[in-house]
């Protein structure tokens, strides 16, 4: 058995060989939205955390270079501490651009750039700069800009408005991004595209400032953008930094063309955690003996009701995998306790401090398994079943899991379910 199936990164080859969520679709269609409109230049991809939005995101950047792009991936959050977005960005773009071509140093061309704008007061480079862990436009940026101010006569009223002019520094900027651009597609034969990733775990000054150079500073550059994020987050971020009352929907729209929703696609007409479930229980949790079929089926049933995201599913798996593994003689016929206790961990409320503090009830129950009063459906029937003894106690409102364990032939009767819980669970943290 496995915790985790085996992660050798994205497939090199895009979307041709693993595609678990049949999200080449999803892939092909952001590719055409570029293709065939050229005023989409920024394309939002949401997801929420947890819904395998940076693994798609990786496999789409192998796969869009087989759909006529060259793609430059950004993790946003990998720079938040460095406090100069617009230098990050440059030194990502410029490091490609060095790599790909012989006869430029683009890293020199958009230091030029980017030190007027500094020296323009312009937000988003400033002397801490050079704290960009990739060298080369940062540093190179801040060396420019002490170099100015450390001469007296290059601070002149006369020097500043004629050389620093704000809107001149900008256009300045914007051509030579737009003149690496053009570069990299003439050698590369394909489109630049800059995958923004991980944007929604940023600090919100730095987040918006990403989201913002996008906009202003690389409006006609010829290049194109994909922000990857969770929307509801980047709302957040946004009413953070600005207000509560702030319509950050209306604002965010400003910055992107078209939005795509990953977790909108279905795996070949299965559910997204139904996919994924069999692959885990194939890649991670064999032999599947019928007691562990049986467990495995209600998660993925309780955790699409729920609205599990595929990582919350993945915990699921872990800790019944965790509990599996402890028993003594290896048999899993207690195992109604432990899936119960597994959907609770996983879903993140309150139930398993409810269980610490024996205030459970069974209002909770059918709420964590997704059982809705008077509902009829297979599913809701198949629960029932696995369930039965607790649905069919005289006592509804306050109850005992010790004569459910007992009837279970699991611990002894003494034992609650907080017994269990501390037993095997407290002490274990899945990654």
């Amino acid at each position: 058995m496995r915790l985790l199936p085996p992660d050798d990164g994205p497939p090199k080859d895009g979307f041709k060989t693993f595609d678990l969520f049949n999200r080449r679709a999803l892939a092909d269609t952001i590719c055409n939205s570029f293709a065939h409109f050229d005023d989409n230049r920024v394309v939002l991809v949401n997801g929420a955390w947890g819904s395998g939005k940076t693994y798609f995101i990786k496999q789409f950047e192998n796969h869009s270079q087989d759909c006529g792009f060259y793609p430059i991936y950004f993790d946003a959050h990998e720079y938040d501490y460095t406090k100069d977005a617009l230098g990050s960005i440059l030194s990502e773009f410029a490091n490609h651009a060095n790599q790909l071509i012989d006869d430029v140093d683009a890293i020199s061309i958009l230091a030029d750039s980017a030190g007027r704008v500094a020296l323009a007061g312009l937000r988003g480079l400033a002397m801490g700069v050079a704290e960009v862990a990739t060298a080369g436009v940062a540093s190179q940026v801040k060396g420019r800009v002490e170099t100015a101010l450390s001469t007296p006569e290059r601070l002149s009223s006369a020097v500043v408005n004629r050389v620093l002019d704000t809107r001149d520094a900008m256009s300045c900027l914007r051509d030579s991004i737009t003149d690496i651009a053009s570069r990299i597609s003439r050698t590369s034969k394909k489109e630049p595209l800059i995958i923004i990733d991980e944007i929604d775990r940023c600090r919100p000054d730095f987040a918006l400032e990403v989201i913002e150079i996008v906009k202003h500073i690389f409006p006609t550059s010829g290049v194109r953008f994909i922000i990857s994020a969770d929307l509801e987050n980047l709302k957040s971020i946004v009413n953070v930094y600005y207000a509560s009352n702030f319509d950050s929907n209306n604002y965010l729209m400003k910055f992107y063309n078209v939005r795509f929703d990953v977790s909108e696609y279905k795996s070949r007409n299965k559910h997204i955690l139904d996919a994924y479930g069999e692959y885990h229980e194939r890649e991670c949790l064999q032999p599947l003996t019928e007691s562990l079929t049986s467990a495995c089926a209600i998660l993925k049933i309780s955790a699409k009701k729920n609205g599990f995201t595929i990582r919350q599913m993945q915990r699921c798996y872990q800790y019944l995998a965790l509990s599996y593994c402890q028993l003594k003689d290896g048999s899993f016929d207690a195992a109604p306790p432990f899936v119960f206790i597994s959907l609770a961990l996983a879903s993140g409320g309150n139930i398993p401090t409810k269980i610490r503090n024996n205030q459970l009830i069974m209002k909770d129950v059918t709420n964590l398994l997704g059982i809705d009063e008077g509902d009829e459906s297979g599913a809701s029937r198949f629960i029932l079943s696995y369930f039965e003894y607790i649905f069919n106690m005289e006592t509804k409102d306050e109850w005992s899991w010790a004569s459910i364990l007992s009837r279970y032939n699991f611990v002894e009767e003494s034992d609650s379910l907080r017994i269990v819980l501390e037993k095997y669970f407290d002490n274990f943290s899945p990654p």
